[in-house]
């Protein structure tokens, strides 16, 4: 019974060890807010439409200083995918721009996700919306 006991002690400190040293990686990257952050932009569709979203979102992007989309090496990347195809629908005889923006931290974990509308010739804001929340959450994580 003490053998196990020892064990567990063992595995719970082990996994401590890990956790502190995911916290520290994630600290020592975003914890200057002057610091851009490396970013990547991820599409899944690859229609017009859901193109023009992805080039939108980029350029709101990199407008905002805190993300960085042309990186060499970066041990912490931020993670913007959007999800599937942006879709079309129709509300009061206009169509609308219906999406869903996901966020994470490359290869690590989830952040959060958005699901926006904006009009179909001003997807702008809908990347804006997106950069929005993107800042929003790098500050979370800082």
């Amino acid at each position: 019974m003490l053998a196990r006991t020892r064990g567990c002690r063992l595995a719970l400190c082990l996994l401590l060890a890990l956790n502190a040293q995911i916290r520290s990686t994630l600290a020592s990257t975003a914890s200057d807010s002057r610091v851009p952050i490396a970013t990547e932009v991820w599409r899944r569709g690859d229609d017009g439409l859901t193109s023009n979203f992805y080039v939108a979102v980029q350029n709101a992007l990199e407008r905002n200083s805190t993300f960085l989309l042309h990186f060499t090496d970066a041990s912490l990347i931020f993670k913007v995918s959007i999800a599937d195809h942006v879709m079309t629908a129709v509300n009061d005889g206009r169509e609308q721009v219906l999406y869903t923006v996901e966020f994470s931290i490359k290869d690590s974990r989830e952040l959060g996700s958005l699901k926006g509308w904006c009009w179909i010739g001003e997807l702008e804001d809908c990347a804006n919306q997106v950069e929005i929340e993107a800042t929003h959450l790098i500050r979370q994580i800082r």
